[in-house]
């Protein structure tokens, strides 16, 4: 099964715990960090939700990591991408080329420059990542 959503609620959190993990090697969570986020991830703004499910798992597989690489595999096929996986790739390299004139790329702008406000150009650069990457792999995979 995938989920893909437009907007991660957990973002700006998670980047800064991804910057400090980084820096610090560690990451020590404040009491009920765990409980906000399960709560904010729940109810906090998704945009547009994209659910997949894929086929049952079948074949013969020689070992945990094919069992692993296949599903990722499948995982991806699954994945919608939204505009803000290419509008974040586009931030992080502008190589990566996209259409600003479409009303949901800027839509996505908007939203991930509202996201970069307050963080240090390290969070910002690992927050776009979380949104770039997923969209970079699948293109990466059709583009072999």
């Amino acid at each position: 099964m995938s989920i893909s959503y437009e907007f991660d609620p957990c973002d700006i959190s998670k980047a800064r715990e991804l910057q400090q993990l980084e820096v610090e090697g560690s990451y020590d969570k404040p009491d009920n960090e765990d409980v906000r986020s399960i709560v904010n991830g729940i109810t906090g703004r998704k945009g547009r939700v994209h659910l997949h499910f894929g086929e049952p798992l079948t074949g013969e597989f020689e070992n945990a990591k094919e069992v692993a690489e296949h599903l990722d595999v499948a995982i991806l096929s699954g994945y919608k991408s939204f505009a803000t996986g290419p509008v974040a790739a586009h931030l992080l390299d502008k190589s990566v080329d996209i259409d600003m004139d479409k009303a949901e790329n800027k839509t996505a702008m908007e939203y991930l420059k509202s996201r970069l406000v307050g963080l240090s150009q390290q969070e910002q650069d690992k927050l776009l990542s979380m949104y770039a990457t997923a969209y970079l792999n699948q293109q990466a995979s059709v583009n072999g």
